[in-house]
This record gives structure tokens, C-alpha cells and sequence, in this order.
């Protein structure tokens, strides 16, 4: 929730693994919600992908999906059946998603406009090693 106004982002959806390499984010929904006051706060909701490739550093990615709800609160958000990620050069440990709150930006990490960054429980991959 975005302390200044109230709104917050909702998300929903499931990640299946295919291999050690690869895996899907499928039945994606991102909702964008108003405050109590039913107005909107001028951000839009975006949904990112995190991997662990589990190299013993703790080696994370990040990676932004088409999954966003930017325009307006309580419109019925943004549904999509999915998309997959495959890697060559790495095995994918577990994977997270994260939902962000963003004003006007790429909603990627690290972004000085985005507030609320929530993050799922990480999903072990029971392909890997």
C-alpha cells in the first residue's frame, strides 16, 4: 500500500517449472485498487519475476514481465494466460514475483517513483540438481 494515498496492488497466478533451465508464470492477473475513499493514487501496479540461480552467492535477477495494471484503480486490473522464461547459462534455483506500486516508470527495482515493493514466498524449482 502506498503510505501517501492509500492504494495498493493486488496479484495473483502460478509459476510452474518445466525444466531446471525453464519456467512459466501463467494465469497472471495484476489489480490496481483505490483507497477507502474509492479515488486512485496516480500509480500504476507492475509485476515482476525474481530467480535465484542458486550459485552459492546468492545470485538474484530481476526481469520486468508485461504484467501491469496502469490505467486507473478498480477497473477490472490486467489478465493475461502467461508467459515463460527459459535460461541457457543458468539453473534456476526458486523463483519469487514481486508487485509494485509505480508512478510513470518501467516499475523496475531500484526506481526512485515506485513504493510497496511485497514479494511472494519463493517457489523451490524440483528440477534443480
Amino acid at each position: 500500500m502506498n503510505s501517501n494515498t492509500g492504494g495498493r496492488a493486488v496479484a495473483r497466478g502460478k509459476i510452474n517449472f518445466t525444466t531446471v533451465r525453464n519456467f512459466a508464470v501463467t494465469e497472471v492477473e495484476v489489480i490496481d485498487k483505490c483507497n477507502a475513499q474509492g479515488t486512485g493514487d496516480g500509480l500504476g501496479a507492475y509485476l515482476l519475476v525474481q530467480a535465484d540461480f542458486g550459485n552459492g552467492a546468492e545470485y538474484v535477477q530481476r526481469f520486468p514481465t508485461p504484467f501491469k495494471d496502469v490505467d486507473g484503480c478498480n477497473n477490472g486490473g490486467f489478465s493475461s494466460p502467461g508467459i515463460s522464461y527459459a535460461f541457457e547459462s543458468g539453473k534456476i534455483r526458486r523463483v519469487r514475483v514481486q508487485i509494485l506500486e509505480c508512478d510513470g516508470s518501467d516499475g523496475l527495482p531500484g526506481d526512485s517513483d515506485c513504493f510497496d515493493n511485497t514479494f511472494s514466498a519463493w517457489k523451490d524449482n524440483p528440477h534443480y540438481p
